[in-house]
């Protein structure tokens, strides 16, 4: 089984596939953490709530309540910024 990962932290909040949701990676080699698309919101997640997200002035990062528990039971936070700076 493979770790639970940034990549499968968004893939449990969206209710997607892992790979689905690779497909959705905003440019990979030009963000601080891996940042990934829905709709115009970009996402990101961190294994601790009270640790922002790498490159936090470039971004304009919110917590998102986790809906479901799952996520937040994994020990991870999701994070969105609607608009980067």
């Amino acid at each position: 089984m493979p770790r639970f990962s940034i990549r499968h932290a968004i893939a449990s909040y969206l209710g997607d596939d892992a790979a689905c949701v690779e497909r959705r990676r905003y440019q990979s080699t030009r963000t601080p953490c891996p940042v990934y698309t829905d709709g115009n919101d970009y996402l990101t997640a961190t294994a601790s709530a009270s640790r922002k997200p790498r490159g936090d002035g470039d971004y304009v990062w919110q917590k998102v309540p986790d809906s479901d528990g799952y996520v937040a039971a994994a020990g991870w936070q999701i994070w969105i910024a609607d608009k980067i700076t």
